[in-house]
């Protein structure tokens, strides 16, 4: 039997409609096992995959279905991941939402704190 690794990267999933910000994250955030779906009907597609990560950061304000509403039907089907929801707005509210939400522009430096608080050791 092989041992398991205690180094396991954390695993991270970027939904937001701006290609060239997913494009960079995974280059930048390489302590970490990171996805990125570029709109909220991919993302629930690959939710419905694999929903098997510890952070899914999600963009409130995207091009037809937003943030909300893919967090409303997601946690509709997965009411045990509805926690693990972290959003990025640039301006927006959550509206009734009480998951933690971040400020856009989001600098590489504020988003690695909050994730070392988050998930520390990854």
């Amino acid at each position: 039997m092989l041992p398991t690794s205690a180094t396991t990267k954390k695993r991270l999933l970027f939904i937001d409609d701006e290609q060239a910000w997913l494009t960079v994250l995974p280059k930048l955030l390489k302590d970490y096992d990171v996805s990125c779906a570029c709109g909220a009907e991919p993302a629930l597609a690959l939710l419905r995959q694999d929903c098997a990560y510890d952070v899914i950061f999600c963009d409130v304000c995207m091009p037809g279905m937003g943030g909300r509403e893919l967090f409303s039907l997601w946690s509709a089907e997965r009411p045990d991941t509805k926690d693990l929801f972290v959003f990025m707005s640039g301006g927006e509210t959550l509206n009734g939402i009480s998951n933690t939400l971040l400020e856009k522009p989001l600098p590489v430096s504020k988003l690695r704190q909050f994730l070392n608080q988050r998930l520390p050791n990854p």
